[in-house]
């Protein structure tokens, strides 16, 4: 059970990692699509607030951020 558990549980080495691959996307991104991840991923806000926050369609806002997490799968 232990080994089972501890396949599931990531080590702060792989946080970091994790961070900082996530800071190099963004890096690349458009601030627009930086500004709606972070509000959906980091701060928790739906497509729906994003969108009326934005003034823009929920499609967009889909769009922005599945266009960051490509470049993240990618990476």
């Amino acid at each position: 059970i232990a080994n089972e558990q501890s396949r599931f549980l990531k080590s702060a080495e792989d946080i970091c990692i994790d961070r900082e691959t996530i800071r190099k996307v963004l890096d690349r991104c458009t601030p627009t699509q930086r500004r709606r991840f972070c509000l959906n991923k980091i701060y928790g806000y739906r497509y729906e607030e994003i969108a009326k926050i934005e003034k823009c369609s929920i499609n967009v806002v889909y769009k922005s951020i599945s266009a960051v997490m490509k470049k993240i799968k990618k990476f």
